[in-house]
């Protein structure tokens, strides 16, 4: 199953995290892939940019680790954006 959820917001990580137990449980395997809303090429990045599209790569990484500590995983994949 694919999910989408803004995963900067932890509260909402959560939920659809409980949503994805409750109907497919248990989680084995995450991938996580994230990113800027629109797609800019590495090379037009601003530093604010750049930041932003990391944060929602790493901090979200880290949340939905968190979150899935308790499943029995398999595999965790986190990826960037082809652009870097």
């Amino acid at each position: 199953e694919y999910h989408t959820v803004d995963a900067g917001d932890p509260a909402a990580l959560a939920v659809v995290v409980d949503r994805i137990r409750r109907t497919a449980s248990p989680i084995t395997g995450v991938i996580h892939g994230a990113g800027l809303r629109k797609a800019l090429r590495f090379d037009e990045l601003t530093p604010a940019a750049f930041e932003a599209g990391l944060a929602a790569k790493d901090d979200a990484a880290v949340a939905l680790f968190e979150l899935t500590r308790q499943d029995p995983l398999e595999f965790f994949l986190s990826f960037g954006s082809i652009s870097g």
